[in-house]
């Protein structure tokens, strides 16, 4: 799997879109799936899960937390 999709000092509409080009790159280059960051704010992260999960409808997602939930938002 491809490890990237880290977080860029950019507006969050900016960024989705970055991310989700970047995905696929890794995707065409043959990685068959993609471990993202998470942990920057709750509807930031849902959104673009949901946003991956709709572009690489196959590919394994894995998530990353940096540390930065706690137990009740890592549940959600």
């Amino acid at each position: 799997y491809a490890t990237g999709l880290l977080f860029h000092d950019r507006p969050e509409t900016e960024l989705i879109p970055r991310l989700l080009e970047e995905a696929a790159s890794y995707m065409e280059a043959g990685f068959r799936g993609v471990k993202m960051q998470v942990g920057r704010n709750f509807a930031f992260d849902s959104q673009l899960i949901r946003r991956l999960r709709e572009t690489l409808p196959h590919a394994p997602l894995m998530a990353d937390g940096i540390h930065s939930l706690d137990l009740m938002e890592a549940t959600q």
